[in-house]
């Protein structure tokens, strides 16, 4: 049983990071900025922060959609959506905008996004790799794993499924900002995975901004039930969502949990609550409080070591799904982030 509301607002749990945890994203992200133009193959040179594009046919003159590929410096292709306005251009640019999916899903249908493009908006919506859209994650396992992708790559941080994830996430955010018909207003939303993609990216953003100064800075978070944060307390507290695939993998391969403190330091490189205090921009969080996949306390935990402004919205009877009131209040917050940079 979680604990009661008026006890969560201040929960605020140490930090879990290791030693080398700055060390490693920033050199995570000099691995990306070096890939900006890489061979796939000797003949072909490839820039990794230009996508390829086709026109969608869509019935709607205001908008165009289109779907893109960006190709990752591993060479795998991360496919999706991208909308804007169809007065879009250089020399009107509009505010951009990321949409990252839940877990095992996939970027959607053109009609997911397509209000946002409609309220002026450039909005991207890629496939997280590996999961059910058309993104291949192409890392071959040094180990094997459980069904699905939380147990992928558990012999050392840097093999680990989650860190390609993030890194998909901050090339994806330079790829939109250096788009000609975008301004430089440019935020991130999804819900449960895709929140805490987005945590992830405007962190790594912030952080290193000084040290990538031609990338962009996040100008707004829009975290609906967030999930992968906390994993600590959210791996014994969660039921009936991806963390489960722990206990499997520990059921089959280690049974007495021999490698269970060493699992959770390289989950605490991937864990979103220690790259809270990185965020600077302001964000918008629902939490549901009958949430069981992403247990409130581990939710609290993230909003309460967020860096900038945070605005949280608590829903009491909703759990681990889609909040329409949420959803409301979202698209006003954008719009008053947008309008209050100047850029919409």
């Amino acid at each position: 049983m979680f604990e009661p509301y008026e006890n969560l607002t201040g929960y605020m749990p140490p930090l879990e990071r290791e030693i080398d945890f700055e060390p490693f994203w920033e050199n995570s992200l000099r691995e990306l900025a070096a890939g900006e133009r890489y061979s796939v193959r000797p003949e072909q040179e490839t820039d990794i922060f230009v996508w390829q594009e086709t026109d969608c046919r869509y019935p709607l003159a205001q908008v165009r959609a289109r779907s893109v590929t960006l190709t990752a410096i591993d060479g795998a292709p991360l496919r999706g959506l991208y909308l804007c306005p169809a007065a879009a251009s250089a020399e009107n640019p509009v505010p951009g905008l990321i949409r990252w999916h839940g877990y095992s899903s996939n970027h959607g249908n053109i009609c997911e996004i397509l209000p946002w493009a409609l309220m002026g908006y450039a909005v991207l919506a890629l496939d997280v790799r590996g999961q059910t859209g058309d993104s291949p994650d192409f890392y071959q396992d040094k180990t094997g794993s459980y069904s699905g992708w939380m147990t992928r790559g558990l012999d050392s941080p840097k093999n680990y499924y989650y860190r390609r994830v993030y890194l998909d996430a901050v090339q994806a955010a330079v790829a939109l900002s250096r788009r000609p018909e975008t301004n430089s207003f440019l935020a991130f939303f999804g819900n449960s995975q895709g929140a805490g993609i987005s945590v992830a990216a405007a962190a790594l953003l912030a952080r290193f901004r000084m040290a990538f100064p031609d990338w962009p800075t996040p100008s707004a978070l829009g975290l609906g039930t967030p999930f992968l944060t906390h994993f600590s307390l959210a791996l014994t507290e969660q039921s009936g969502g991806p963390l489960d695939e722990f206990g499997l993998y520990f059921r089959l391969r280690d049974p007495l949990r021999r490698a269970e403190k060493q699992i959770l330091r390289l989950l605490s490189y991937f864990d979103v609550m220690n790259f809270a205090p990185w965020v600077t921009c302001p964000a918008l969080i629902g939490v549901a409080l009958k949430d069981t996949v992403s247990p409130p306390p581990a939710a609290f935990a993230l909003v309460n070591h967020l860096g900038g402004q945070r605005e949280v919205c608590v829903y009491p009877d909703y759990g681990h799904e889609r909040i329409d009131p949420y959803l409301d209040r979202l698209i006003l917050f954008m719009t008053e982030q947008a309008q209050a940079s100047g850029r919409i």
